[in-house]
């Protein structure tokens, strides 16, 4: 999945529909907390957003919500991505 700065989807490939049940037009230009973070967890994936938006890279384990509403466990990568122009 890769997002603007302001959490927005721009891009999701198959293997995220595949785990997440969304289509790409269900997912494009939604923010990503509405779309599989769990309302318990949603502190927490804001705490991993402001250190992406320092330059930091995040890896850690948590839970993530599917379309159907069902929660299971990940390990979550993310790392910036700086463009100049």
């Amino acid at each position: 999945m890769l997002l603007d700065l302001q959490d927005r989807v721009v891009r999701i490939n198959r293997e995220f529909s595949r785990i997440f049940g969304y289509r790409p037009d269900e997912a494009w230009g939604r923010p990503s907390m509405s779309l599989i973070v769990p309302e318990e967890l949603r502190q927490e994936a804001t705490a991993t957003r402001e250190r992406l938006a320092r330059g930091d890279s995040v890896n850690l384990e948590t839970m993530r919500k599917r379309k159907d509403g069902s929660c299971f466990p990940v390990s979550e990568l993310a790392v910036p991505i700086h463009r100049r122009g």
